[in-house]
């Protein structure tokens, strides 16, 4: 997502719950820790989106097909 200027950025983390931002602070750490460059840090942040989409699609397809 990109932005025009900073209080974008600033008014989109205000917009997130207090857990959101916690867990964020957790997974950064993590990477820090893994001590990651800037561009693999990024690539494992999206790998997550990913899997989350996908999960989030199979679950509701067997959702909606009345699967448990």
């Amino acid at each position: 997502m990109g932005y025009k200027s900073e209080s974008q950025y600033e008014q989109e983390l205000d917009d997130m719950t207090d857990q959101a931002k916690e867990m964020a602070r957790q997974i950064l750490n993590i990477l820090v820790e893994k001590d990651l460059r800037i561009y693999d840090a990024k690539s494992a942040l999206r790998a997550c989106e990913i899997y989350l989409e996908c999960n989030c699609r199979l679950r509701s397809k067997f959702t909606d097909s009345g699967a448990t």
